[in-house]
Formats: structure tokens, C-alpha cells, sequence
């Protein structure tokens, strides 16, 4: 059904398929089902999960709220609050998967315009690893803006961004995927005030046993330390800190060294008390994200199954490891 044309100006971010309300722009973003190939994936959108995103969303929301440590981090999530997916089509109908049947889907999430103090604005946390076409680093401009030393301004990302992604597995064996794209970075005078993270209904995980509302189980998917582990190891310190710590490092702002030193002291001051992991650890299994999307262009990860869908290559050396 053609309901036509909105009044509304939209503009897509940076993920293409989910569009910021320019109009309005307190007005929930709009995520919607995309046949555009990219990242091993078809960037559909599960009918299956659009069902339950938003209890999903509200028991994250719940649990992020309710924590003292996030409270005081300035953490926060961005509730996907209402979602819809179409079953009813052909592709439903018969008994052979297809991505079309992730085609006819959308979901509304918060934005963070109404959650911005006077003074504040926000950035993707991927914003940090670009150059622009002179060499000059986001990252660099953003410690000269601030006025801090580059230790300072470090710290104060970590502390917003690290440690809750350590505290939220360790405390309460939730995992999300803490990506440059997920996280929004809010900024004040340059400097990282605190972060709102993002994409919660299709990509949060909790590694233990650990209840959840009746109709969510499907987010509950319990693994060995080891592998809790590499949502730290690969998704933060090889997916996003090695790259900036590269970038510091080259434009003369801050040793590489030095870098992950203030990386290891974060890490041991947000180890929650329900499960013990050891972070300082020699090296860690490698994970190659670029092989699952060269053995598989259609489906890069089973989500329903994602610890068996990777692949492992060697290790890689810890650069938080005890000395």
C-alpha cells in the first residue's frame, strides 16, 4: 500500500538505511529494509526480530539506567521503541530462506537531539578515524579543540566509551557490537563528554545465563571467557583503538605506548564482580572479520549462531598484556 510521499526532509547516515529527521529533528530516526550489499550482508531487516526489538530495547534500557557505574559514565542507549515487519508476501510462503524475506521491514529509533545538553553535540564514534583530504585527523583537531593534554583527552573517551563495554560484560554478561558506526560520541568542547550506543534490538548479546523477558531468548547465546573475551579483544582494541592509537601516534600527539597504557589502567578499574576475565592476557585468538566477508558475500555471520560462523587465524599479541 503506497501511503505516499511525508512532509518531512530526511537525511541517511552514515549505515545509508536509517534516516535523521531534518525537519524534526527530535523525531526518531527511521531504519528501514535496504537491497544494498555491504559487510557480508544484504541489509534487510528480520521480520522475526523486528517482533521483539523494542522488549529487547527496554530491557537493555532498564538495565543501563538501573547501573550506578553506567550512571556515572554519562552511558546511555538509544531505544529502538517501535518496529514492524511484513510476513504475509510469497517469500514467506514457501519453505526455502531467503534475504527476501527481510525486505519488507523498518524500525523507529530515538534520537539524540532531545538528550543534548546546551553546549554539547554529537559525532559518530567512526568520525575519529577519518583524515580529511590535507591528512588532518578528526581525532587530533578534537584533543587541540579541547584544550586538555592528549593523556587527559584519552581518558576521558575511554572512561565514557571502554569502560562501560568492559563493566556491561563483566557485570552483566551483556555484549553489544561497539563499533565506530554504533556508538554516537557527544562532545563537549572537543572533548568526549559521554556516549549513547546504538543498534541494541538486532545486535546485543548476554553470554551467560542470565534471565530475560519471555519472547527475547533468542538474545541469550552463553560462551567460555575466552570467547566473551573478543568482544573486547576484536570488536574494540583490534576494530577501533588500534587504529586511533595509530593515528595519535603518527600526527606526534600521543606515544603509541603511552596510548595503551591509559587503555590498561581503564580496563582494570571496569571489571564488574559477576565474571572474571582476565584482559591483561599475553594475546588473544585473531578473528578475521575480512575472511567472512570474502568466503561469503550473502551472509557474513549466522546471527542466530555467531560463534560458529568465524574464523580464527593464529593470535594476536595483547597490547594491554602483563609486563
Amino acid at each position: 500500500v503506497d501511503l505516499g510521499e511525508g512532509t518531512d526532509d530526511h537525511q541517511p547516515q552514515q549505515s545509508i538505511r536509517t534516516a535523521f529527521n531534518r525537519s524534526r529533528p527530535e523525531r526518531s530516526y527511521v531504519k528501514t529494509a535496504l537491497a544494498v550489499q555491504n559487510m557480508g550482508f544484504l541489509r534487510g531487516m528480520s521480520p522475526a526480530y523486528m517482533r521483539t526489538a523494542p522488549a529487547v530495547n527496554d530491557w537493555v534500557a532498564g538495565l543501563v539506567d538501573g547501573d550506578p557505574v553506567l550512571a556515572d559514565c554519562g552511558f546511555g542507549v538509544l531505544r529502538e521503541h517501535a518496529a514492524i515487519g511484513y510476513t504475509g508476501d510469497a517469500y514467506h510462503r514457501v519453505d526455502v530462506v531467503s534475504p527476501q524475506r527481510k525486505m519488507l521491514a523498518a524500525l523507529w529509533r530515538e534520537s539524540p537531539v532531545p538528550k543534548l545538553q546546551p553546549g554539547e553535540r554529537p559525532i559518530t564514534m567512526a568520525a575519529l578515524l577519518h583524515r580529511d583530504a590535507r591528512g588532518r585527523s578528526v581525532a587530533a583537531a578534537l584533543v587541540e579543540q579541547s584544550g586538555l593534554d592528549a593523556a587527559a583527552w584519552v581518558r576521558r573517551y575511554l572512561d565514557a566509551y571502554l569502560r562501560p563495554v568492559v563493566h556491561c560484560l563483566t557485570e552483566h554478561q551483556v555484549l553489544f557490537m561497539p563499533h565506530g558506526e554504533n556508538l554516537v560520541l557527544v562532545l563537549r568542547d572537543g572533548a568526549v563528554s559521554r556516549v549513547f550506543m546504538k543498534d541494541i534490538g538486532e545486535e546485543v548479546v548476554v553470554v551467560g545465563d542470565v534471565p530475560v523477558p519471555a519472547g527475547t531468548e533468542r538474545i541469550v547465546q552463553p560462551v567460555d571467557d575466552d570467547e566473551a573475551a573478543l568482544g573486547v579483544f576484536t570488536d574494540v582494541f583490534d576494530g577501533v583503538l588500534r587504529y586511533l592509537a595509530a593515528i595519535l601516534d603518527e600526527d606526534g600527539v600521543l606515544p603509541a605506548a603511552v596510548f595503551w597504557r591509559i587503555v590498561g589502567e581503564c580496563v582494570d578499574g571496569s571489571v564488574g564482580r559477576t565474571r572474571t576475565i582476565d584482559f591483561r592476557v599475553p594475546d588473544f585468538e585473531h578473528s578475521c572479520l575480512n575472511r567472512l566477508q570474502l568466503r561469503n558475500t550473502v551472509q557474513m555471520v549466522d546471527l542466530s549462531g555467531q560463534t560458529e560462523s568465524l574464523i580464527r587465524a593464529g593470535r594476536m599479541p595483547n597490547p594491554i598484556a602483563r609486563r
